[in-house]
C-alpha cells in the first residue's frame, strides 16, 4: 500500500520535484538532479530550513511562487519538513488527497523518513521515467521567499483595482469586486472603499504587520477572487488579461494574479 501510495504521487501530472530535509541529516531531492546542481539543492536545503526555524510552532504549511511554479512547504512530525513543486496549470485535481496520503506514510516512519521515500521512489519510478524527470525540469535557484503576507497580497490586488478603475471607473469596479467575491466568511472581511481599494477589517495596508501570514486556505481564496475579477472585467476590456500581465508588479505578484483559476461569478 505504500508503495502504490508514493507512485500514484509520484504519476501526478504537474509535478516537478519533490524534497525531504530534517535539518540533521542530508536533505534528499527526488526530480531537481537536472535544474539543480549540488550547492544549489544545498542552498536550497538550508534556505528552506531557516524558514522553517522562524515560523512558529502550529503553522504547519504554507506555499509560495517561484518563476512558474507553485511551491508547497510541509511541515511533519519529528522535524521532517517535506517539499513539493507543481506547475499550476498542470496540477492534479486530487493532488491534496494524493499528498495526505505521503504524509500519513513519513509521519509513521518517524525519523526514517526519508529512508522509506527514497527506498519507495526508487521502487515507484524507473530510472527511464520520462515525464518526471526530464518533462518539468524546476528552475529554482535562489532560496525564495516563502510565506505569503496579508500586506503583499493586498497590495497586489489594489494595484490591480487601480488598473480596472482607470478603464472602468470606481462605481463599476466597486460592483465587480463585489459581485466577484467567493462565498467565504473570511473574504467578507473585507470591504471595497469608495476610491475602489480593499481594505481588511478596516485598515489601510500601510497599517497592516508585514508579518500578518496567510494560510493556504486563505491565499488561495483570494487569489480565486482576483481571477474572478480579472475574468468579469475581461468581458467589458477583451485584452484585461494582457493589461494585467504588463503591469509593473514583481514575478510573485503576476504568479498570484494569473495562476488562479476562477470560480464562475454570480451574474447580475
Amino acid at each position: 500500500m505504500k508503495q502504490e501510495a508514493i507512485q500514484n504521487f509520484l504519476n501526478l501530472p504537474g509535478l516537478g520535484g519533490v524534497a525531504l530535509l530534517n535539518g540533521r541529516s542530508r536533505p534528499y531531492f527526488h526530480g531537481f538532479r537536472q535544474s539543480l546542481n549540488s550547492n544549489q539543492r544545498e542552498a536550497l536545503a538550508q534556505g528552506i530550513q531557516q524558514v522553517i526555524d522562524t515560523t512558529p510552532a502550529d503553522f504547519q504549511s504554507f506555499e509560495f511562487y517561484f518563476s512558474e511554479h507553485r511551491v508547497y512547504v510541509y511541515k511533519l512530525d519529528y522535524g521532517t519538513t517535506l517539499l513539493v513543486v507543481v506547475r499550476p496549470s498542470q496540477v492534479a485535481a486530487d493532488y491534496h488527497a494524493q499528498i495526505e496520503a505521503v504524509k500519513d506514510i513519513l509521519r509513521a516512519e518517524e525519523d526514517r523518513a526519508i529512508a522509506t521515500f527514497q527506498t519507495l521512489a526508487a521502487q515507484s519510478v524507473p530510472n527511464n521515467h520520462p515525464s518526471f524527470l526530464t518533462q518539468t525540469p524546476v528552475t529554482l535557484i535562489q532560496p525564495p521567499d516563502s510565506i505569503v503576507s496579508l500586506k503583499e497580497t493586498l497590495t497586489t490586488i489594489n494595484h490591480l483595482s487601480k488598473l480596472a478603475t482607470q478603464y472602468l471607473g470606481t462605481i463599476v469596479v466597486i460592483n465587480y469586486w463585489k459581485n466577484s467575491r467567493p462565498e467565504s466568511d473570511w473574504l467578507k472581511l473585507f470591504q471595497v472603499e469608495r476610491s475602489a481599494q480593499l481594505i481588511f477589517l478596516g485598515q489601510t495596508t500601510s497599517n497592516i504587520s508585514d508579518a500578518s501570514a496567510l494560510t493556504l486556505e486563505q491565499h488561495e481564496l483570494m487569489q480565486a477572487w482576483a481571477a474572478a475579477f480579472i475574468k468579469r472585467c475581461s468581458k467589458v476590456i477583451r485584452d484585461f488579461p494582457k493589461m494585467v500581465k504588463q503591469m509593473t508588479l514583481s514575478d510573485r505578484q503576476k504568479a498570484f494574479l494569473l495562476t488562479a483559476h476562477p470560480p464562475t461569478p454570480p451574474e447580475n
